[in-house]
């Protein structure tokens, strides 16, 4: 029996705003559920683009600050402290 958890950010589901949501993936024995976190990510540039909704989700991801290894966000975007301390204690109490 295995199990993992898991960050994500999910770039598909952008809101109108720009901003996109944060889940939390649980996987036991191949069986995923995700969970929305209720915390959204916005972009780590002050510098908009036309349509963030025409990247592909990689590029998305680039251009929010995600670091899908460490699941975390890095340094330089908004929040990011707060956000990763965040990430940090939904993992534990999980």
């Amino acid at each position: 029996m295995s199990a993992s958890i898991s960050i994500f950010l999910r770039a598909e589901r952008m809101k109108s705003n720009g901003e996109i949501p944060m889940y939390l993936r649980f996987t036991l024995n191949r069986k995923k559920v995700d969970i929305s976190l209720k915390k959204y990510v916005s972009s780590k540039t002050s510098i908009p683009i036309q349509k963030p909704e025409k990247l592909k989700p990689s590029e998305r991801l680039e251009y929010y600050g995600w670091n899908a290894e460490k699941e975390q966000l890095t340094k330089g975007a908004d929040n990011c402290d707060k956000i990763n301390y965040f990430i940090t204690k939904e993992k534990k109490e999980s």
